[in-house]
């Protein structure tokens, strides 16, 4: 008799992050999507994996990576990166803007295996760095009527807006580009368009207050790099997270943390999670010069670096997984697994490895467990696995 099912993986550590409850489980694959289990007892497969009690996972999602590998000096290719991070779902954070959304759409985010979602970059252009080429951040300049049109033709694929405030993009226009744009991603909103607003927030000039920049947010909206400590943080000088930041939480707005290589410090998360103000969303922030390079070279790295600081397992994994996709209103394809979702499946295991982790300020701690990537499945079909899984 022919097998029921594609895949079965039996014995798995699953995680309602509704509840936040653990159960060991089943999870069954036919035809790329995740099935119902059978009624009575276990069902068929062609394929049999026993998680041994390990976690089983919808795939990672990385809310916030720089994936324009063919168009610009900082994108990473989203798939020599997200299968072997257990990533399925990854969301480009603003390297493009309306002027080349449509190149890196069709010639890039399309044809990665990884699932890619997209954040539009308020600057016709996206993120520049090169001398003379710094992004448009005056307010007049950012074209609501081209932003409007890309949202409304990419429904799917984009997730919201982009800006980088911060002293090197701001100039001295203040406060201004920010709430121009939070002005059109609300006018996205009223449209019709899903739009959520994900603000770079970072080494910000001294005409601009960090409170200032949390109020201007609407709920769902995302304050991006929270951790990060150059600058005005949103920590007081006794180490508390500052008021108008929690008020902003108790509003509504998402925190990533969002690591890449200098927006965090062990010291930085060590206060926050003193002060039990944990991330909502963990992400990478990978560019290209960064992939694979000490520190914080890919969203395991900071999973890893906050669990050593004492963020418990269940928390990091809801902030990879289920709260970025519920932020992002992508539920019914991603972070979660239930039936008649894609198979995007990821399997981890905690392992009682001992090793020393870095930050770029000078930080270090010693940990004795770190989160390993074993398997990741995509679509119904695996595209990583270790060779002891």
């Amino acid at each position: 008799m022919a097998a029921g099912y594609d895949f079965l993986f039996k014995n798995g550590k699953q995680i309602d992050f509704v509840t936040g409850k653990t159960f060991l489980g089943s999870v069954y694959v036919k035809d790329g999507l995740i099935c119902s289990p059978p009624e009575n007892g276990e069902g068929e497969a062609e394929h049999v994996f026993d998680v041994k009690e390990n976690y089983l996972l919808p795939g990672l999602i990385d809310r916030h990576a720089h994936l324009y590998y063919g168009g610009h000096h900082i994108g990473m290719n989203a798939d020599t990166y997200c299968p072997p991070n257990c990533i399925t779902m990854a969301v480009d954070g603003g390297s493009v803007g309306w002027g080349n959304y449509e190149l890196f759409y069709n010639a890039e985010s399309r044809r990665y295996t990884t699932g890619i979602k997209g954040m539009l970059h308020v600057s016709a252009y996206g993120i520049h760095e090169l001398p003379g080429l710094g992004e448009s951040l005056d307010s007049l300049l950012i074209d609501e009527k081209q932003i409007l049109k890309a949202l409304r033709k990419h429904p799917n694929s984009l997730r919201g807006l982009k800006i980088r405030v911060d002293a090197n993009t701001l100039g001295k226009n203040g406060l201004r580009p920010l709430k121009r744009a939070v002005e059109i991603a609300q006018k996205a909103t009223d449209s019709g368009s899903f739009c959520v607003m994900d603000v770079h927030c970072a080494n910000l000039p001294d005409d601009v207050d960090i409170c200032d920049v949390a109020q201007v947010l609407r709920p769902g909206d995302i304050f991006t790099h929270v951790f990060q400590n150059r600058g005005q943080t949103i920590f007081e000088t006794n180490g508390k997270v500052r008021n108008c930041i929690k008020e902003a939480r108790g509003r509504g707005v998402i925190f990533d943390c969002c690591t890449g290589r200098i927006h965090w410090s062990f010291e930085n998360f060590r206060k926050a999670l003193t002060d039990d103000f944990l991330p909502d969303i963990i992400s990478s922030d990978i560019i290209r010069e960064s992939a694979y390079l000490k520190p914080g070279w890919s969203i395991i790295h900071g999973m890893n670096a906050l669990m050593a600081v004492g963020m418990n397992e269940t928390d990091i994994l809801k902030a990879v997984t289920y709260t970025p996709a519920k932020t992002l209103n992508i539920l019914d394809e991603a972070g979660t697994l239930l039936p008649g979702r894609p198979a995007d499946i990821a399997v981890l295991t905690v392992a009682p490895l001992q090793t020393r982790l870095f930050d770029r300020f000078g930080g270090s701690l010693e940990t004795e467990k770190l989160f390993l990537p074993l398997m990741t499945m995509k679509g119904g079909e695996v595209v990583f696995r270790q060779v002891f899984f």
